[in-house]
């Protein structure tokens, strides 16, 4: 689920860090948007992750989210490929964790913990450029497993998975915003065009898109006004994740056999075309995640 910010390398000349898993959920695929070409393994993961809130600094990215009972955070440092370092622990466990940031402050929004346990509700913060354990910050008024995006002040959490008990989990299509450099519960923001599990995210300074999801369409809305998402257009094929500069956004992954990605611009709308970035593992199904370094927006 990007993670759903957009995230800008200030050591590399211009140039914008992107990192997602492979297929194995254990290794860290690295490139940058504006080049495209192949990608490298960067490095492995602590843990195998699942469904990682992705977070990102000038100097670091932030990964959590875990096996269903895992509360584990890392980190990878952007100046220095290589494997994953701890970083400190959640409050809370699960898999397929929303993140949004800004420059200081990542938030990791609920997650699923398995038919034992359900989804939680939790909203959770981290000063990203200090290790630490993550800090309570409010409540989602529903329990989900959704994506995210974000701004430098407003993270909105789209969709999800909402448990109703006795094993039932429905995909919903509502939308919740908070004040990421605040701490409280968040609040209706307006609702998706359908119902969606895990989008995938990008963002600008005025506009956050949602989309996948296994799926192949994508929306939008605008961070000033409190309003139902609206249609954007169409990635060539169902996306299982993404990641953007604050101008274009990458479509990747997806339920087939992949190796290939979309590109869309974030202020227009239409659908997505082809990227020239290959990368250099499978990617079907690779889960929800991805970042790179900070752009103010």
């Amino acid at each position: 689920m990007d993670t759903g910010s957009n995230w800008f390398d200030v050591t590399t000349g211009g140039s914008t860090h992107g990192m997602m898993p492979a297929a194995d959920n254990s290794n860290e695929l690295h490139f940058f948007i504006e080049t495209g070409g192949t990608s490298t393994t960067w490095g492995s993961l602590t843990v195998t992750r699942s469904g990682t809130a992705a977070l990102g600094s000038a100097t670091r990215k932030i990964s959590a989210g875990a096996p269903q009972d895992g509360d584990t955070i890392d980190f990878f440092t952007w100046a220095t490929a290589g494997n994953a370092a701890a970083f400190g622990s959640r409050g809370t466990s699960g898999s397929n964790v929303a993140g949004a940031n800004n420059e200081t402050r990542g938030l990791m929004f609920g997650g699923w913990r398995g038919h034992c346990c359900s989804t939680n509700n939790n909203i959770e913060f981290v000063t990203m450029d200090t290790n630490g354990n993550a800090s309570s910050f409010g409540n989602a008024y529903a329990a989900q497993n959704a994506g995210a995006s974000g701004n430098d002040t407003m993270a909105i959490f789209f969709g999800g998975s909402q448990w109703f008990g006795s094993g039932n989990m429905y995909q919903v299509n509502n939308m919740q915003s908070v004040n990421i450099n605040t701490t409280g519960n968040a609040t209706q923001f307006g609702n998706t065009q359908s119902a969606k599990n895990q989008c995938q995210m990008g963002s600008n300074a005025t506009r956050g898109l949602n989309g996948g999801g296994l799926d192949n369409t994508i929306g939008f809305v605008t961070f000033a006004s409190l309003a139902n998402a609206a249609s954007f257009g169409n990635w060539t094929q169902d996306r299982s994740t993404s990641c953007d500069n604050g101008v274009t956004c990458l479509g990747m992954g997806g339920s087939s056999p992949s190796t290939n990605c979309d590109q869309i611009t974030i202020d227009t709308t239409g659908n997505a075309t082809s990227f020239a970035l290959t990368f250099n593992q499978d990617l079907s199904n690779t889960q929800y995640n991805s970042t790179n370094s900070y752009i103010a927006k």
